[in-house]
């Protein structure tokens, strides 16, 4: 599909959209009979995140050798100054249910391994040198699967949504507390507001903590600030057309100036994806919107300034910031790629025992590297 195409495509759901979502009921009420339209899937766990100077880790799963059947997830950096990407994976333990990082590209990072079966705490590895030196960590309780379960505080601290909770850790990722259950964080007037289902991520823009969840009640954003001892569910002025649909968090990322979203908007005729910032985690701001019908976004990743790089199910992939939002021209070079804003625009694919690097130039993808993964890594 052509750019033009595309974005006739977008211009032509978000009308539909607006159109239905103005013929329906007041601010609290369905857009259309029998209820809003169903959340979108959870984003998948493969994502990254790149930094201004270029730095940049990325995680995702390699599929074994051929006759296998398990997929191994690796994490991947690439250093400022640097245009290759190098394998950086923490040894030692088994890490097929998936990997959660937090922490900046180029600076300190904390990897969750995803529990797996019956386990029932998660092992925590943290490194300060690009993967070059680990140490050993622990959160003694299940981390949920999500790629936002899991964000820095001052300090080394850490917090952490798990099953029934968010927990927060002290200094060095030590001592771990319960910071507020969900049930709890439900009951409260915010989470009364938007009715929260689920805990789904959390950051600390400033050292105060922030949640994101899952909102029942149409033109709900799920985000929750810390005020005091008790919480505050974050004011987002949605585009109007858009205020009676299904809002879904899918992102949350603590960033330099403050905090930043991915947010998806379901409504009758498909899915709208836009970006939030905030300067703190209390004010936001909306950005533009771009519609994505109903193919569902697979992986998001995160780049400068609040950029976001989503894949799409139909291969298909959108840029979309604070200011703009994009479809990128063509198809992706492979399925299962992750796309990584930045200057240029990169893709990893991972393959049998191997992850491509490509770039996004002169209107289409080229591919710039390939590293390789050892078995049994």
């Amino acid at each position: 599909m052509s750019r033009a195409r595309a974005a006739a495509a977008a211009a032509a759901a978000i009308a539909a959209t607006a159109g239905l979502a103005l013929a329906g009921c007041s601010a609290g009420q369905s857009a259309r009979p029998g209820g809003p339209a169903a959340a979108p899937p959870p984003i998948g766990l493969a994502t990254a995140a790149a930094g201004g100077s270029g730095a940049a880790w990325a995680t995702l799963p390699v599929p074994g050798p051929a006759g296998t059947t398990t997929a191994y997830w690796q994490l991947l950096v690439r250093p400022a100054g640097r245009a290759a990407w190098r394998l950086a994976t923490p040894p030692g333990v088994a890490d097929n249910a998936g990997l959660v990082v937090a922490g900046p590209p180029g600076g300190s990072l904390t990897v969750a391994f995803v529990p797996a079966d019956l386990l029932t705490f998660t092992p925590l590895a943290v490194t300060g040198d690009g993967g070059a030196h680990w140490s050993q960590g622990l959160l003694p309780e299940r981390l949920a699967g999500r790629p936002d379960a899991l964000s820095t505080l001052p300090a080394g601290a850490l917090i952490a949504v798990t099953a029934r909770a968010a927990e927060v850790s002290g200094p060095s990722g030590a001592r771990w507390r319960p910071l507020v259950t969900e049930a709890a964080l439900a009951a409260s007037p915010a989470g009364r507001a938007c009715g929260l289902r689920s805990l789904t991520a959390a950051a600390a823009p400033g050292g105060v903590p922030l949640l994101a969840g899952d909102c029942a009640r149409p033109g709900r954003v799920g985000l929750f600030r810390r005020v005091g001892p008790g919480w505050a569910l974050a004011d987002i002025a949605l585009p109007a057309a858009l205020r009676t649909a299904r809002v879904t968090v899918l992102r949350l990322l603590a960033t330099n100036g403050g905090a930043a979203a991915l947010i998806a908007v379901a409504g009758p005729a498909g899915t709208v994806l836009l970006a939030a910032t905030s300067g703190s985690g209390s004010g936001w701001t909306a950005g533009p919107p771009i519609a994505v019908g109903h193919t569902a976004a697979r992986f998001a990743s995160a780049g400068p300034g609040g950029q976001w790089g989503v894949a799409l199910a139909n291969s298909r992939a959108v840029l979309i910031g604070p200011r703009t939002a994009r479809y990128l021209p063509g198809r992706l070079p492979g399925a299962d790629a992750t796309v990584v804003p930045g200057s240029p625009v990169s893709a990893l694919v991972p393959g049998t025992g191997t992850v491509s690097v490509w770039e996004l130039s002169g209107g289409g993808w080229r591919r710039r590297q390939t590293v390789g993964i050892p078995t049994g890594v």
